[in-house]
């Protein structure tokens, strides 16, 4: 499938993780609604006031996650981008859904 050291096929993934935090579970509700079908959103979760996001254009998501939060009144307590681990590598090189 893949040879390599782990920094370089974690540099190789599509999508970069992102956790974004809001002020509790209704507002982070709200947020996973209006960041759905974003063209580089591949995937959101959300676990109380935090959302779990995976993205494919970084700098896109950047702007438009604060922006979404800023636009809907709510304030932004955390926005911070995780490592990929290699447990996604290997879900994005063979298709399937994590476990």
């Amino acid at each position: 499938m893949a040879s390599a050291g782990v920094a370089e096929l974690t540099a190789r993934a599509t999508a970069n993780r992102l956790i974004v935090e809001v002020e509790d579970s209704v507002a982070a509700a709200a947020v996973a609604g209006a960041l759905a079908g974003r063209a580089w959103l591949k995937s959101i979760e959300t676990d109380g006031r935090a959302l779990h996001l995976a993205v494919s254009d970084l700098p896109s998501a950047q702007r438009e996650i604060p922006a979404a939060i800023a636009a809907a009144g709510m304030a932004l307590r955390r926005f911070e981008i995780g490592e990929t681990s290699l447990e996604d590598v290997f879900v994005e090189l063979v298709g399937g859904p994590a476990q």
